[in-house]
């Protein structure tokens, strides 16, 4: 496995272990130093460079607050409090050290060793909650990585999530729901990020709700993460991919938008027809009016992905290459396939559901 170049934001847990370890062993040091003189300085040495690499790791958070992509809500608030934790200890740490590194000859008095102990807290406080916002949070995690629910929380770094461009490839659009406001037969449209497999499920709400077949949308999801990792490979690779990221965001939002209307098929095969159906309707036109510009988008995406396939037999990353080419396959098969059975649903639920 190739090894990434850092982000900006992995710079901060790259540093932010030293200036924890030299400070709590500064503190221990004091301590021990009351009954073994020997550690006074040694002790006053290591709250000095502790401060010193840790207000270092402090501006590399200061850049992660600000670049880190996808996480959820609760990190986001906790980022503020992790923030404020570490400016209050690394503050009182750096008076520590100066007035310990000034009577370095001598052991840290009582109160001295009191404010120790409450800066050892706070420095504490704000690693645990730097775990929580990592590991429960999923911040600084790559994006292709987390669920759909995580990939619709915040995002810092400026091109996914609410805080940037909307139409980043990282950027989740729901579950392959059709949502469509004021769509007729009152089907509500889920967007739910689960995928259960009927057509018209009533499980979640009681209501019938339109949903993607459930292989379908695993094999977009599968494509739209394989596509967000080419892009954060870098490379020329990347740069290829980059060069269609928006017709791809548009590709793959409009699957979502369009192939709910092929979860009905197991359905019609069996004869089942309901007034809840004719959603189907407005999907069919729109993607009937919207077929002259799909068919020329397609070509651009297919002709972006070539590149992508050349450019990663180049830099001999195979797996991008059969991801370009299955993905211009399935490109074909729209076209061929599954946007004409879309139309078919359509017309065959208004054909059966016309008054007479």
């Amino acid at each position: 496995m190739d090894l990434p170049i850092p982000k900006i934001w992995e710079i901060h847990p790259m540093l932010v272990h030293f200036p924890i370890a030299l400070l709590l062993t500064g503190v221990a040091a004091d301590f021990l130093a009351r009954k073994r003189p020997a550690f006074t300085r040694p002790a006053a040495g290591l709250l000095v460079a502790g401060v010193a690499v840790g207000w270092l790791a402090a501006a590399a958070g200061l850049l992660s607050f600000y670049t880190v992509p996808a996480h959820t809500d609760q990190a986001h608030t906790l980022m503020w409090w992790h923030l404020g934790f570490a400016v209050a200890a690394l503050v009182l740490f750096t008076w520590l050290s100066i007035r310990r590194w000034k009577g370095r000859e001598s052991c840290a008095g009582g109160r001295l060793l009191a404010t120790e102990s409450l800066a050892a807290l706070l420095l504490l406080v704000t690693g645990y909650l730097g775990g929580v916002i990592v590991y429960h949070g999923g911040a600084g995690v790559a994006p292709h990585l987390l669920s759909p629910e995580l990939r619709q929380g915040h995002s810092h770094d400026g091109t996914h999530g609410p805080h940037g461009d909307e139409e980043g490839l990282q950027h989740d659009h729901g579950t392959g729901q059709h949502d469509q406001a004021g769509s007729s037969g009152g089907v509500e449209h889920n967007s739910d990020a689960r995928q259960p497999a009927a057509a018209l499920d009533t499980s979640r709400t009681g209501v019938r709700e339109l949903k993607m077949p459930e292989s379908l949308w695993l094999r977009h999801e599968a494509f739209r993460a394989q596509f967000a990792r080419a892009i954060e490979d870098g490379g020329r690779v990347g740069e290829a991919a980059r060069a269609i990221e928006k017709l791809g965001t548009t590709h793959f939002a409009r699957a979502k938008d369009t192939f709910p209307a092929l979860g009905l098929l197991p359905l019609l095969a069996e004869g089942e027809v309901s007034p809840e159906m004719t959603a189907v309707s407005g999907i069919a036109e729109h993607l009937r009016a919207a077929l002259p510009q799909i068919r020329q988008e397609h070509r651009n995406l297919t002709a972006g992905l070539k590149e992508i396939a050349k450019e990663a037999r180049q830099e001999e990353k195979t797996e991008y290459v059969g991801f370009a080419e299955r993905l211009i396959v399935h490109i074909q098969e729209e076209e061929e396939v599954l946007y004409p059975a879309v139309l078919l649903v359509g017309e065959y639920v208004s054909l059966t559901l016309k008054p007479e």
